[in-house]
């Protein structure tokens, strides 16, 4: 069985964000503080990935090689 679709159009807004990436879009994910708030421009293209912080790894903050 699968799992009702949250965002009926996603796939119609997935292919609308690739192919004007400048545009901003709504913030559609209710679990998101920014829901209904515009994104900012460009916000697809993202520059790095984002760090991980675990509190419990002996070894968080190091730079590993």
């Amino acid at each position: 069985m699968r799992s009702a679709t949250l965002d009926p159009t996603a796939g119609e807004r997935a292919r609308r964000i690739q192919a004007h990436p400048e545009v901003p879009e709504r913030i559609v994910d209710p679990m998101d503080p920014r829901y209904g708030e515009l994104t900012p421009s460009g916000a697809t293209s993202i520059g790095s990935p984002a760090r991980i912080v675990d509190p419990l790894d002996p070894d968080c903050g190091e730079k590993r090689l």
